[in-house]
């Protein structure tokens, strides 16, 4: 079986998803295309690709127009049993999540959509996947495709298996994950200036149009004892990095389908307090693992009693871990390959 990939560009949670499915069903032939031009330096996940020897076809177009027609032109040469669509609303190239309008020229090929958004799909696809229960809700209002499945995320557990190494007189409040503007609250500075935890220490980990933001309002405040934002960090470090935090607050602008910045933490035995919205009461069983707060009063109350109760802390990084397992690579792995199977067979 030929699985073509395809995304905009290879980084963020997406690319992670599209390349441990491909990890996980070696038996296929795979190759990924990318609207994104190659870069120079191949690093993080683009070097683990590299280094799993997956193609990977750079459509390196500026124009949509330009990108469609390349599209076109390397599905016919390479003749793909399935199309692998990791679907973003913020993509670039928006006229290619549209092909599925023109399905004539991918002649055999079925065409499946992996919605990573809270938005209706475009239209054309034999299968839409959503990556969570919530997600899903957002797929009636596309009415062509009949074929709607929930697949979970899930990610290589055993990378998380990492001693602590917590900063000692410390309470370490952290996240991983890129900042741009609906990722992370405008005045996330000074509601963390706001919490009663006297030795917390504030790591925001990742690069985006915020982090500038942030990095002022920590010296505004003066507050650069208690906050760490280091920027990126290749993706092979997130583990030793998560071994540093004590726990993980998780706020965003906008509610996601799903978070892999969650399940990574809580596959490193990390407590999670997050919002209540989206996906995250999927991932998250309140008040067994983490919190969800419907206010940003609860939010901080949630953090301040993990600070002050070790107890509480221990038992839910233990049960945290333990909930992780419902989201292992292996699981997601074979939906996916029962997908492609029933595709190809005529059953999809």
């Amino acid at each position: 079986m030929k699985i073509l990939s395809l995304i905009d560009a290879i980084s963020g949670g997406g690319a992670m998803v599209m390349y441990n499915i491909i990890k996980e069903l070696p038996q296929y032939d795979h190759v990924i295309v990318t609207a994104a031009a190659r870069e120079v330096r191949q690093i993080g996940l683009p070097q683990m690709i590299a280094e799993a020897g997956i193609p990977v076809k750079y459509l390196n177009a500026v124009r949509e127009n330009v990108a469609h027609s390349l599209l076109e032109d390397f599905v016919l040469q390479y003749d793909p049993d399935i199309i692998l669509n990791h679907w973003w609303r913020s993509s670039r190239f928006q006229r290619l999540n549209n092909f599925g309008r023109t399905r004539k020229v991918y002649g055999r090929a079925k065409l499946v959509l992996v919605s990573h958004n809270n938005d209706p799909s475009p239209p054309g696809y034999h299968t839409v996947v959503s990556v969570s229960k919530h997600n899903s809700q957002f797929q009636k209002y596309n009415r062509e495709t009949k074929n709607h499945r929930v697949i979970y995320n899930g990610i290589d557990l055993e990378r998380f298996n990492v001693p602590k190494n917590t900063t000692p007189g410390r309470f370490t409040i952290g996240r991983i994950s890129a900042l741009p503007k609906f990722k992370i609250p405008y005045d996330h500075i000074s509601f963390l200036n706001s919490f009663d935890i006297p030795n917390a220490l504030y790591k925001i980990v990742g690069e985006g149009e915020r982090r500038g933001h942030l990095l002022r309002d920590v010296r505004h405040l003066n507050v650069q004892n208690k906050f760490d934002l280091p920027g990126e960090i290749p993706n092979e470090q997130i583990p030793d990095m998560l071994a540093t935090f004590d726990m993980v607050l998780y706020v965003t602008e906008k509610s996601e389908a799903f978070s892999l910045a969650i399940l990574e933490a809580m596959a490193s035995g990390l407590p999670i307090v997050t919002q209540n919205m989206g996906g995250m009461p999927e991932q998250i069983v309140h008040g067994k693992c983490g919190f969800l707060a419907s206010s940003r009063r609860e939010l901080k109350h949630y953090c301040e009693m993990l600070a002050n109760d070790p107890q509480l802390l221990k038992d839910m990084s233990a049960r945290a871990k333990e909930r992780s397992k419902a989201f292992s690579v292996q699981k997601m792995g074979q939906e996916y390959d029962k997908l492609f199977k029933e595709l190809v067979n005529g059953q999809g």
